[in-house]
């Protein structure tokens, strides 16, 4: 089913991606724990964000704009690495510990707006009743939320590594996307 497809691959994204910058943090700055509560926090903030502005214009939105926000992840997921890596590159000690502590929570910022602007738009897109809509859209997102986390700290980027994690919550984001552009809307 497309939209709870998206649901997933977006809660799949979301904690992979989180994933990803607290080890990128850890790796640029050296202790994550020391930022980790401005992380998370920003993290939500973003997601509310996100909600409260889909929810403003939710009238105006399609169900192309939930596969243009799937498109919009995978691009973000896909670029990941490469800020990560730039900040990585950045000369003077204290310049990296300023770039990675004003950039990773501006980053977890940017993702979680995406993600927070995404829920509503899946709720409108398959709609069915209020507790059928939310109970598979929130069942599809914590179950890619879950298994995201799970599966990336524990076995994905000690396996693949972390470049090949974002490439890999790209490529779910870009197919669910494809789902729904292909897919009609009485068939969500």
């Amino acid at each position: 089913r497309p939209v709870p497809l998206a649901m997933f691959t977006t809660g799949f994204a979301a904690s992979a991606l989180e994933v990803v910058l607290l080890v990128g943090f850890q790796i640029l700055y050296g202790c994550v724990y020391h930022r980790v509560g401005v992380i998370v926090t920003m993290f939500m903030l973003g997601l509310g964000i996100g909600s409260f502005t889909m929810n403003r214009m939710l009238a105006r939105r399609s169900r192309n704009d939930l596969a243009r926000l799937e498109f919009g992840i995978a691009a973000y997921a896909a670029c990941l690495p490469v800020v990560l890596i730039g900040l990585g590159q950045v000369g003077s000690t204290a310049a990296a510990a300023v770039a990675s502590q004003v950039a990773v929570p501006l980053l977890a910022l940017v993702l979680a707006v995406l993600v927070g602007l995404e829920f509503p738009l899946a709720g409108k897109a398959d709609f069915r009743s209020v507790s059928g809509t939310a109970a598979r859209l929130y069942t599809a997102d914590y179950l890619g939320a879950a298994l995201g986390a799970l599966l990336v700290s524990t076995l994905l980027i000690p396996v693949m590594g972390v470049i090949a994690v974002c490439l890999l919550a790209a490529g779910l984001n870009v197919v669910s996307g494809l789902v729904l552009v292909g897919s009609s809307p009485t068939r969500t």
